[in-house]
């Protein structure tokens, strides 16, 4: 499994512009295509970061995976505003994804040293 979810993140870096380029021929030409264009891009990035951060914790042990997994929850909860909500910019509520964050990572943190 890790290796094919090494092999998405590789593809979903090499081939986004290409492909996103197809589909919003456009972007140069016309400002709101360039804006939905922009918008799609940064959604992809956020999954490719979100994806890259679990590989790196399923990969990991100790302090590395502590850091993996507070940057996969921020970069997860960050995709979902946008994705869902439609959310580009940050929030005050975001204030509590970052206490989650920590407090995960603190969990994984006493487990991992724990053992």
């Amino acid at each position: 499994m890790k290796k094919y979810l090494i092999l998405l993140a590789v593809l979903t870096f090499a081939f986004n512009s290409e492909v996103l380029n197809i589909l919003y021929p456009q972007a140069s030409v016309d400002y709101d295509v360039f804006l939905e264009f922009y918008y799609t891009k940064d959604k992809v990035n956020e999954f490719l970061f979100a994806l890259l951060f679990f590989i790196v914790f399923l990969e990991t042990k100790k302090i590395t995976r502590v850091f993996a997994c507070f940057g996969f929850v921020i970069s997860f909860s960050s995709m979902v505003d946008k994705v869902l909500w439609r959310l580009f910019d940050y929030l005050v509520t975001d204030v509590i994804v970052l206490i989650f964050a920590t407090l995960l990572s603190y969990i994984v943190y006493n487990y991992e040293f724990r053992k």
